[in-house]
């Protein structure tokens, strides 16, 4: 295991539960218990007093943790010990992985209906003795079905023409059906009660004209309710000590050399007022499933060894399961967030390869040109290596996750908030600048978003790496390669 967590690319100031540390090792559910509650309180705790929020104002919450799944669950744990409305709408994620983080922040948003509305976020680091808290104010639009009591219509200029169009379309139809449809009754009636026909369509027109409306609304309104003025509280974390593996099955262990201990406490709002302390606008969400494949589904999968013990199985096909399920992300993404001149480029070389115009290779995209800092999860080394190759990266580009896998760890689904605490603690995010934060996990996943700085991040602000900044980077690019998992195919 020394061997694997040295090549894994962690450094000595990891954190580890506190049951690890006991001999035996004490892997009962109350040091699972206590461990969770340990991150989860530490973390809310620290988001509520930062950002002066009360409970009660808190509408969403989503909490995620891909391995401890308990009774009652974590999200009602969090809602028992603060006491949140009864009202609360709450979701319990389990089995995501590594990539649960931003599908909970993608899932908190939609749930939202955020409309050109600021969303605040803050993480926290690992459970420590004391803790310390990052805050990252992000703005965000989206669309999506509200939920809870505190519920208003504000729907932007697009959404208005939807529904007008919605009710000029219903309106000209019904008109067009009476004049096709009841055509032989209104002859009758015209020589009945000997009035105009066209006075008659008239009539019925205007008899359509409420009519319309009320239905264009009935169908369109859902689309542009809001959740107003509410909070979506998002936690991350992941808890280890029932799933450490104490047998000798060697692709078992592996989860236990890489992952740590740590979480990580988001808050959302659609509250007009957060805008002017704001960091990030959310440009782009994409998310990619490779469950179909079975090598991508069984490469990371839980399960019991042949003398009965549970753990995570990690298998040689990891590297290349990983790559792929990114590969389809970039494929997703790229349409959307990359420069005319690359999509023009790409087009150009499919059209010269598909006509047989000249014999070239398939042009790869410079996906650099998409972010100014590429934020992604941690893994690994060998997938930071790799992933490195493929995307054409500097030094530069991999320090941030490289630092926070030898620093935290990793974290699982909260790692992308160190990476992303990282980059701010050395003075590198600028207003404008676009912050491109990838995760990736067991099923196997893959989710991207893409974030523009709404102002420039001051380095000296509170940070889960203020204490120790100064010391970053270290040298890790030298360390030996782990030969267990098998080699890429997608340099």
């Amino acid at each position: 295991m020394r061997w694997a967590i040295h090549r894994s690319g962690l450094g000595e100031s990891t954190y580890v539960p506190e049951a690890f540390l006991k001999d035996p090792p004490n892997l009962s559910m109350e040091e699972a218990r206590r461990e969770s509650e340990m991150v989860l309180f530490g973390a809310v705790d620290e988001l509520l007093v930062k950002t002066k929020v009360k409970c009660d104002n808190i509408g969403i919450l989503v909490v995620n943790c891909s391995l401890f799944n308990v009774t009652p669950s974590l999200s009602s744990v969090i809602i028992n010990k603060y006491k949140f409305r009864n009202n609360i709408v709450n979701y319990n994620l389990s089995g995501m992985g590594c990539s649960a983080g931003l599908l909970a922040i993608g899932l908190a948003k939609q749930l939202l209906q955020v409309v050109d509305a600021p969303v605040t976020a803050y993480t926290s680091v690992p459970p420590t003795d004391n803790y310390i808290v990052t805050e990252s104010t992000v703005n965000t639009t989206s669309r999506a079905l509200p939920s809870g009591p505190s519920m208003s219509i504000h729907p932007s200029c697009g959404q208005l023409a939807l529904i007008l169009v919605s009710f000029f379309g219903i309106h000209i139809a019904a008109c067009c059906w009476s004049t096709l449809a009841i055509e032989p009754w209104s002859r009758f009636a015209v020589c009945l009660c000997r009035f105009d026909a066209w006075l008659f369509h008239y009539v019925l027109c205007g008899f359509f004209f409420p009519l319309s409306l009320v239905v264009a609304l009935f169908l369109i309104a859902p689309c542009v309710l809001v959740h107003h003025n509410s909070y979506a509280l998002v936690v991350s974390t992941e808890t280890l000590t029932p799933y450490s593996y104490t047998g000798n099955d060697g692709s078992k262990s592996l989860a236990n050399c890489i992952f740590r201990v740590g979480g990580a406490a988001i808050l959302l709002s659609n509250q007009p007022s957060d805008s002017r302390s704001s960091k990030y606008e959310l440009i782009q969400a994409v998310h990619s499933y490779m469950a179909s494949s079975d090598s991508s589904y069984n490469c990371i999968i839980q399960e019991e060894d042949e003398e009965g013990r549970g753990g995570i199985t990690i298998t040689k096909d990891l590297s290349n399961a990983a790559l792929d399920a990114i590969k389809s992300n970039l494929i997703s993404l790229g349409p959307l967030v990359l420069p005319f001149s690359e999509r023009a480029h790409y087009l150009l070389n499919c059209i010269m390869r598909r006509l047989h115009v000249a014999n070239i290779e398939p042009y790869v995209p410079n996906f650099k040109r998409t972010s100014d800092h590429f934020l992604p999860h941690v893994s690994a080394k060998p997938i930071l290596d790799e992933l490195e190759g493929m995307l054409g990266l500097g030094e530069d580009d991999m320090e941030a996750t490289r630092m926070t896998l030898y620093r935290f760890g990793n974290t699982s689904s909260s790692s992308v908030w160190y990476v992303l605490a990282y980059a701010e603690a050395k003075g590198k995010i600028r207003k404008g600048d676009r912050v491109w934060q990838m995760a990736y996990g067991s099923g196997f996943k893959c989710s991207s978003m893409i974030w523009r700085a709404m102002r420039t991040v001051n380095s000296g602000e509170m940070n889960p790496w203020s204490d120790e900044i100064k010391g970053f980077p270290v040298g890790v690019k030298n360390i030996e390669l782990m030969d267990y998992f098998k080699p890429s195919e997608l340099r």
